[in-house]
Order: structure tokens, then C-alpha cells, then sequence
């Protein structure tokens, strides 16, 4: 009986074993397309662009051209600068009328790697130090410091926000429709139980370890009927928070019209002011 015991356990753990090698393998094949969206900037809408033709910036970084907008925002030239990180699928040039409507001196938007007018492939480790490259090459010009920057992601944006802010002592960080990390929705959302998502993904995006770290003012918006990262996301960084953060909750809102919310751009107005 022992032997036949040892046996089915040896049997048990090489099936098991063959899982993880398996399902590891079809989780990384998925993710990207799981995680990204890249969305091009068509013919018709480049036309519309040539209105914003000045405010393009564009930088190199590790062999990677990335592109966006350095656009003048609705304040004064001693408001914050807006840092903003989209969506999954959030090419920004469709975003970037909206710079007006914030109290900042200037609103960087620049285009995921993939995305718009960047080149190369979306991934967490790639975003950040994007992210991190472009703030350390922009402010010097800009006549600014870390303290003088506000972060602001939505969704995916909320990921690298979160990774960003806590890895460089910047003024305050808005978090739009976050999530808690992209290993828990998996979890979540995909047919195979029992892998170490946070392992396997290139592009864990955990903000809920990443808060850890996230001295600054932080400013979290909720959308009550958000169907794209629900609460069970949202709540568990809310928490990890806990009265470090400022939290609004969008009752009526979902994860694609929180922004027309009359109350949401005096939320980030409001903090944004504080922040001078």
C-alpha cells in the first residue's frame, strides 16, 4: 500500500508539475493581449491633429521612440505638471482637449510604448522606466522638480502610476478606476486555478505592494458601477491605503463615464490645487 501511495503521489505531482509548465506557458502567450491594447492614430484623425502640431514631444530611450503631447494646461505657470497614463487601449491623442480642463501648468501625454506614434512592445518594466526616464530628461527643461509633478493614471494607467510614484517622491498621485494588481484579476477572471500568477506575468502591475511605499498625497476616484474593475479590485487598494489616501466614490458612475461626472474634474481640481 505505501508503495502504490508513493506512486500516485509521484504520478499527482508530475500531472501537477506538467500543469504549471502548461498553463504558465498559455497564461505569458495571453497576457499581452490580456493586458494591451495598442491603438494607432488613423489618417483621418492626424488631420485633426495638425491643430496640436506644437505641442508635440517626443523622446528616445533605450532604443525606443515614444511620442505624445507636452500640452498647456488650465493654471497657472506655478501649478503642478500633469503626468497622465492611460487606459489598456488609450491612444491619447483622443484625450488631449481635456488638458484645459485641468488646474496644471502643462499635461504630459505620452503614448505607451506600441501606442499612437511610440514604438516597441508594452510591458510593466518597459512603462516604468519609460516613465521614470522621461520625468528625469523633462523637468530640468521645464524649470520643475519631482515635488512639482501630479500623477494621474486611469485603469492600466492606475498600475503605472502606482509603480511610479513609488519609486520617485513626486507631489501627489490620482488614481482613476484602480485596480489592486492585474495578477488578482487574473485569478479572478481566468479557467486556470492554482498558478502563480505573480510569478508568471511580465507585467503584474501589483499596486497594492507598490502603496506600500506611496508617501504622497494620493487622490483614489471610484466609479460605483464600474463592470471593468469592480469593487472586489478597487476596495482591497483602497484599504491598503486606509487614511492615507482621499477616496471619492462615483456612485453612478462606471469605469467609461466617470469623467462626466459634474463632480469629477472638481475632485481633481481641488487636489490639484493643493498641491501649488
Amino acid at each position: 500500500m505505501a508503495i502504490q501511495a508513493r506512486q500516485w503521489l509521484r504520478r499527482l505531482a508530475f500531472f501537477y508539475l506538467a500543469y504549471l509548465i502548461l498553463g504558465s506557458l498559455l497564461v505569458r502567450a495571453v497576457e499581452h493581449q490580456y493586458t494591451f491594447h495598442p491603438r494607432s492614430i488613423d489618417a483621418e484623425r492626424r488631420e485633426e491633429l495638425a491643430q496640436w502640431k506644437e505641442h508635440v514631444i517626443e523622446f528616445d530611450h533605450e532604443g525606443t521612440h515614444l511620442a505624445g503631447w507636452l500640452l498647456p494646461g488650465g493654471g497657472t505657470p506655478d501649478a503642478p505638471l500633469v503626468v497622465y497614463y492611460g487606459g489598456n487601449a488609450e491612444e491619447l491623442s483622443r484625450s488631449i482637449h481635456t488638458a484645459s480642463r485641468l488646474n496644471a501648468s502643462h499635461v504630459l501625454a505620452l503614448n505607451y510604448r506600441g501606442f499612437g506614434d511610440s514604438e516597441g512592445r508594452p510591458t510593466q518594466d518597459a512603462l516604468v522606466s519609460d516613465a521614470i526616464y522621461v520625468l528625469n530628461t523633462l523637468l530640468p527643461n521645464l524649470g520643475k522638480t519631482l515635488r512639482d509633478v501630479v500623477l494621474i493614471g486611469r485603469s492600466i494607467g492606475t498600475g503605472v502610476a502606482s509603480q511610479v510614484a513609488a519609486q520617485l517622491p513626486v507631489g501627489g498621485v490620482i488614481l482613476v478606476t484602480p485596480f489592486d494588481s492585474v495578477a488578482a484579476i487574473f485569478v479572478k477572471n481566468t479557467p486556470l486555478p492554482g498558478l502563480p500568477y505573480r510569478l508568471i506575468l511580465r507585467s503584474p502591475f501589483d499596486s497594492v505592494a507598490a502603496s506600500k511605499n506611496i508617501e504622497m498625497p494620493t487622490l483614489i476616484l471610484v466609479a460605483g458601477k464600474d463592470r471593468v474593475i469592480p469593487a472586489t479590485r478597487s476596495d482591497p487598494l483602497v484599504e491598503a491605503f486606509g487614511e492615507r489616501a482621499e477616496v471619492r466614490y462615483f456612485e453612478k458612475s462606471n469605469h467609461f463615464n466617470i469623467h462626466d461626472h459634474e463632480n469629477y474634474w472638481t475632485a481633481l481640481n481641488g487636489f490639484l490645487a493643493a498641491r501649488h
